[in-house]
């Protein structure tokens, strides 16, 4: 399988596949993608939020409080990082291939950031999406 995979499907929407491990040890668990850090927390905020959201949509929880009291986390913590979920394929795309200005940053994507795709890559980015 390839490391990485960009595809634009005939709606439009940007489909990215993206190998990653999952390490664990006694005490920590890692998403480990290949050719990105480990420690990128952009990345890792962006695993966890579509994991944790896809959690709730299957029923595993409720919702966000349910699993941040599963999970021992705070709820505001837990719902904020569910939000990256919603990131536009564009956003995550810039952020998994590490085409992001340094302004960009686990405190930016934790603000109030618009929900419509093209305004929220312009929010983050300062630019116009692309089409």
């Amino acid at each position: 399988m390839k490391k990485r995979t960009i595809e634009k499907l005939e709606n439009g929407n940007i489909l990215v596949r993206v190998a990653i491990l999952f390490r664990s040890d006694k005490i920590t668990k890692k998403i480990i993608v290949p050719d990105i850090p480990e420690n990128d927390s952009l990345v890792l905020a962006i695993a966890r939020g579509r994991r944790w959201q896809r959690y709730i949509d299957e029923g595993r929880f409720e919702n966000a409080v349910a699993l941040a009291r599963e999970l021992g986390r705070d709820t505001a913590k837990v719902a904020g990082t569910i939000r990256f979920a919603r990131l536009a394929p564009a956003v995550i795309h810039r952020i998994l291939t590490g085409n992001i200005p340094a302004k960009v940053n686990m405190n930016l994507l934790h603000t109030d950031i618009p929900e419509i795709w093209s305004e929220q890559y312009e929010y983050i980015f300062g630019e116009k999406m692309p089409e």
